[in-house]
C-alpha cells in the first residue's frame, strides 16, 4: 500500500467520523429509577454525583419528595426522590446516592438535584424509542405501555 492509499482511507475514515457525529444529534442521559428508565437530555444536566447520606440534611416539615439539601460546588442543592414523585416503592435510602443535578438550561429547576437509582449511560435520538417524543404534552400522556419517560 503506498502513502496516497493511505491518506485517502485515513480521510475517508475521519469523513465516515465526522457523518456519524452530525448524524448522532443531541445526545440524552439515562438513569434508572424501579422499572423505570427516564431520560434526561443531556443539556439539562450540570452534573451528576455520588453523594453520602451524611452530607444530606433532612428538611422534616416539607414534602416527603424533598428528601433534604446538601452543600455542592459553593451551593445549597435541594434533593428531590424520583422515587417519591414515580410514586414506587420507598425503599431504603443507601449509604451512597446517585444525584443528577440540573442546570440553568432547565428554568426553574435549575440546581435542583434529582435522586436516582442509578446511571444507565447515555444514547442519541437513533437509539432510544420512537414514541417516546410522541407523547400527549398537553395531557402528560404518554402513547406507548413503556416504563421509559422523557424528563
Amino acid at each position: 500500500m503506498d502513502a496516497s492509499n493511505l491518506t485517502a482511507d485515513a480521510s475517508t475514515g475521519a469523513s465516515n467520523l465526522s457523518n456519524d457525529v452530525r448524524q448522532a444529534g443531541p445526545r440524552f442521559i439515562l438513569a434508572g429509577v424501579e422499572q423505570f428508565i427516564i431520560v434526561f437530555p443531556s443539556n439539562v444536566v450540570a452534573d451528576i454525583s455520588i453523594v453520602d447520606r451524611a452530607q444530606i440534611l433532612s428538611l422534616p416539615f416539607y414534602d416527603p419528595a424533598i428528601l433534604g439539601i446538601i452543600h455542592r460546588s459553593g451551593q445549597i442543592v435541594p434533593l428531590v426522590s424520583l422515587r417519591q414523585i414515580f410514586g414506587v416503592s420507598a425503599g431504603f435510602m443507601t449509604e451512597r446516592i446517585t444525584v443528577v443535578r440540573l442546570n440553568s438550561a432547565i428554568g426553574d429547576l435549575a440546581g435542583v438535584g434529582l435522586i436516582v437509582d442509578t446511571t444507565l449511560g447515555t444514547s442519541s435520538v437513533n437509539e432510544l424509542p420512537s414514541d417516546l417524543f410522541t407523547s400527549n404534552l398537553s395531557t402528560g400522556s404518554i402513547t406507548s405501555d413503556s416504563k421509559t419517560r422523557l424528563f
